[in-house]
């Protein structure tokens, strides 16, 4: 730098970044610097339709859970009556 000083003090040092290095950062702040809101809108529908997914997901693990629990009470009150029979 020859004895030049630069606009503020980090400029002195011979650090370069990738251009690269910086995109994800980038995108991921992208939504929060556009103008319209149709970026932020189709952003946030694709959140809620993943969400929404993966509660449907969730929901029907539950009532396979929900159908097996009946079905071991049915087998378990069988058993009893079973047992008290004999």
């Amino acid at each position: 730098m020859l004895g030049h000083s630069g606009l503020v003090k980090t400029d002195k040092n011979y650090f370069w970044t990738d251009t690269l290095e910086h995109v994800s950062e980038y995108l991921e702040a992208m939504p929060e610097l556009m103008i319209t809101d149709e970026y932020r809108l189709r952003e946030e529908l694709k959140k809620k339709t993943i969400e929404s997914s993966r509660l449907e997901i969730e929901l029907k693990e539950k009532d396979v859970l929900l159908q097996r629990m009946a079905e071991l009470k049915g087998k378990v009150s069988r058993l009893q009556n079973y047992s008290i029979k004999k």
